[in-house]
């Protein structure tokens, strides 16, 4: 006899853990980051604060981490050898990156700021670990509907309580509980979610699209150049994977390749004012020559690796107190403004190598699945993969506990350590 569908209040029952998971995750997260409901009117912190806060740390930040690394644990502990287990070469990859982080504080220009700072990896890594093994691929797509899509509502909420949101002012940036460009990161990576939602839902396509346009104009409203480019490179692989048309996708770059060049042979001066207008986002303060002094910074931080090519000043232990507070006066910036160039200052080329491997092995590998399976949450992840991937380019990794960067670790621990299935739906 076939098996009756499941009810809507069978589907509700089921669903009210798996909200309770999330919200748990998700609180943990927003109180180690911390987020700040007064970001946007706060006066910003001085090299001093910044020294004193890299100095000390914030307790309620070591408290939500260690509940989330324990929450992950006892989730995990009893799956190890089953569920979890080693998954090839990524797996063993992100073994030995940890091997190697955990063994540079030997020759850490700061031990006790690595040890720190590898205590929080492990806790983070926990947590991402025990979501990637309870929960499918089209489940960790909900999450970070959840995560996210809240993280975007109370900053505006925060905004609009504040008086703070002034979206026709000419220097206005969309900011709420963060930095603009980590809030374009949470607005890309939410963006996406939505894109692929689309795809795996029929009833509810009008409702995703809608909100897709509402995040897109909050995208770009955060006027954050690496979060929008970034976004960019994720939806075209998402794209090109999931497209049925091919051929028409790849007839249509060409004509607008073609119509870009011509209109540059006939409007050419107007339009290079235009572009240089249209890739600052309008910003006043950017200047592209130096990507908003990115450059200087770059090869002072070079300037540095230089110094310890191979090996790097030990993990998290180059930005030292004493080391931000100097590149902040120097610089007024309080990172390299490159996720890979940071990772080259702490664990060197070597790290750098094995960094980049995983990645690109992550990004091939849900590719593989998803070529085998057609399922799209597969194309999702490799799209995610190579959004964080582009955004490390210009901008330094976001704080691990923040939902984006906390994603990355969940795919790469689903990827690199869950037992594969290739089901479209349940635990894909």
């Amino acid at each position: 006899m076939a098996q009756a569908p499941p009810s809507s209040y069978a589907k509700a029952k089921r669903a009210i853990p798996q909200v309770a998971y999330f919200s748990v995750v998700v609180a943990l997260l927003f109180v180690s980051v911390p987020l700040d409901f007064l970001w946007t009117v706060r006066p910003h912190s001085t090299a001093a604060d910044i020294y004193i806060m890299a100095k000390e740390g914030f307790i309620q930040r070591q408290v939500a981490l260690a509940c989330l690394g324990i929450f992950g644990l006892a989730s995990v502990v009893r799956k190890i050898g089953s569920t979890v287990r080693i998954r090839g070469s990524l797996g063993w990859l992100i073994l030995f990156f940890f091997s190697w982080a955990a063994i540079s504080a030997i020759w850490s220009d700061n031990m006790n700021l690595t040890l720190r700072r590898l205590g929080a990896l492990i806790l983070i890594s926990l947590g991402a670990l025990a979501l990637a093994e309870r929960f499918s691929l089209r489940s960790i797509i909900r999450f970070i509907l959840f995560a996210c899509g809240l993280t975007l509502l109370m900053s505006l909420g925060a905004e609009i309580f504040l008086r703070t949101f002034r979206p026709l002012d000419e220097a206005y940036r969309f900011a709420g509980l963060m930095h603009p460009n980590s809030q374009g990161q949470n607005c890309a990576v939410l963006l996406l979610a939505l894109l692929v939602s689309v795809n795996l839902t029929k009833g509810k396509r009008p409702l995703y699209l809608i909100a897709a346009a509402f995040v897109i104009v909050f995208l770009i409203m955060t006027k954050s150049r690496t979060a929008l480019g970034s976004a960019l490179v994720g939806i075209a692989l998402f794209y090109a994977l999931t497209a049925k048309r091919k051929r028409l996708i790849m007839v249509s770059v060409a004509a607008v390749f073609c119509g870009l060049c011509l209109a540059y042979i006939l409007f050419g001066d107007q339009m290079s004012a235009l572009a240089q207008s249209s890739v600052s986002l309008g910003r006043a303060d950017s200047d592209l020559y130096t990507l908003t002094g990115r450059t200087y910074v770059w090869s002072e931080c070079i300037r540095e690796v230089s110094k310890h090519p191979l090996i790097g000043y030990g993990y998290g232990g180059f930005w030292s107190p004493d080391r931000l507070y100097a590149f902040i006066e120097s610089q007024g910036l309080a990172s390299a403004h490159s996720g890979y160039l940071e990772v080259v200052l702490d664990l060197g080329l070597v790290g750098l190598l094995i960094y980049v491997l995983i990645f690109l092995m992550a990004v091939k590998t849900s590719v593989f699945h998803y070529m085998r399976s057609t399922a799209v949450e597969y194309a999702f992840a490799s799209a995610v993969l190579l959004l964080f991937c582009a955004s490390l380019l210009m901008m330094s990794a976001l704080p691990l506990s923040q939902v984006p960067t906390f994603l990355s670790f969940v795919l790469l621990a689903r990827l690199g350590f869950v037992a594969k299935t290739f089901r479209c739906h349940g635990n894909s």
